[in-house]
């Protein structure tokens, strides 16, 4: 009988350290785990070294501290943007097209309206990742894209002297959504992304600050950050020169150099906001965020030369502007038909400033436009996203949206 007892406790206790032996294999490989989709995440991020495959713990606690969130958040998906779309940009051909939204992704199509990816840079409560800003290379390869970063918590020895906040620039490709590095450190949420027409270049606005990059190698070329106040519009001309608009009232330009060669304040304007430069660069075209109207400037010596017609539209705020390389332009914001009080948009032809069509917008106003090759872009609060032609038809299978010509 104390035979079976010894052997029953024997037994016991080898079934005991078994168990603990497993439980311990286990809990070494959940940390192996573990770490492999962290170690995952910070190269992704690139906060990690794409050959950093098998960092240390110390390796990898360095990078964290250094590195936005990269905590998984859950999202529902539903397949478009559930919440303001802030800007809107497309490649030089109208092959891919990138929505930036206030939902914190920034998401891809084709031109045809067909999905396809998703653009998700660190997001945290509150502000932390919403998207203002986004820009496709003229060559459709590169997305960027930015706003309010969530990248806020860093140290303040690792932030730009001077700097309210720490954001970044979060660079994607753009078919398949990976992200391929992070650009800052930049002061203030951004505003504004635009490419130059030759892909050569990126400039960047937020706060008083416009900053201009080579879009390469992704390196400071020349900064401005004495702007009389925030800066919403910048476009490039064709030979890299730099037209950016202030909320101050000013228009400025810039050479190639980064020499700030004219600067003008607009009077009874209001707060200039979008701008869009003539495919010739020999005029630019303005908007306000507080009157119906587009003055047309000559862009060497920024004087008032035109205005597009919109002496039929009761008064309000215009907003957004965009031009093609093609030469139409087309305006939109809170404007409204006087006879039928439903928002529009409205494009004007190539070279003139009295032929135009209006874009019924059956569901809102109008929050951002872009070019798309020779049509335009037009997004919305609600949000709604919609391809028209120049004659103000909708063009292409979008689902997205909705239009309809006057």
């Amino acid at each position: 009988m104390r035979v079976l007892r010894v052997l029953v406790i024997f037994a016991w206790a080898c079934l005991i350290i078994a168990l603990g032996g497993s439980t311990v294999v286990a809990a070494a490989s959940a940390e192996g785990a573990g770490n492999a989709s962290t170690v995952r995440r910070l190269i992704d991020s690139g906060c990690l070294a794409q050959d950093k495959t098998n960092p240390s713990n110390l390796e990898i606690a360095a990078a964290s501290r250094g590195c936005p969130s990269i905590d998984p958040v859950f999202r529902v998906e539903n397949g478009f943007n559930v919440a303001k779309i802030n800007r809107i940009s497309a490649d030089k051909e109208c092959r891919v097209i990138a929505t930036a939204s206030e939902d914190k992704t920034a998401r891809v199509f084709r031109g045809d309206g067909t999905p396809l990816s998703i653009l998700r840079p660190p997001i945290g409560p509150a502000n932390g990742g919403k998207l203002r800003a986004v820009a496709v290379s003229p060559d459709g390869r590169i997305a960027v894209a930015g706003g309010w970063d969530i990248a806020l918590e860093r140290a303040a020895s690792t932030r730009t002297p001077g700097n309210t906040f720490d954001n970044g620039i979060y660079v994607f490709e753009a078919v398949s959504g990976k992200l391929l590095r992070r650009i800052g450190n930049f002061p203030f949420d951004l505003k504004t992304l635009v490419f130059s027409s030759d892909g050569s270049r990126l400039a960047a606005t937020m706060g008083n600050n416009v900053f201009v990059l080579d879009a390469q190698k992704f390196e400071v070329l020349f900064h401005d950050g004495k702007l009389d106040n925030i800066a919403y519009g910048a476009a490039f001309g064709p030979d890299n020169s730099l037209f950016v608009t202030s909320l101050g009232g000013t228009i400025i330009k810039y050479d190639a150099a980064g020499l700030k060669v004219r600067q003008v304040q607009i009077k009874d304007f209001g707060r200039p906001y979008g701008i869009a430069v003539q495919p010739d660069g020999r005029a630019v075209a303005i908007s306000s965020l507080d009157k119906t109207g587009v003055s047309i400037l000559d862009a060497s010596s920024l004087k008032l030369v035109a205005g597009l017609d919109l002496t039929d539209l009761p008064p309000a705020p215009l907003g957004d502007l965009a031009g093609t390389s093609y030469g139409s332009v087309a305006a939109g914001g809170t404007m409204v038909n006087r006879t039928t009080g439903i928002a529009i948009a409205r494009i004007w032809g190539t070279g003139t400033v009295r032929n135009f069509v209006d874009v019924q917008i059956l569901n809102d106003s109008v929050n951002a436009i872009a070019p798309c090759g020779r049509d335009f872009l037009i997004a919305t609060v609600k949000p709604t996203l919609m391809l028209v032609d120049v004659r103000g038809r909708r063009n292409g299978g979008w689902r997205a949206g909705r239009c309809k010509p006057i």
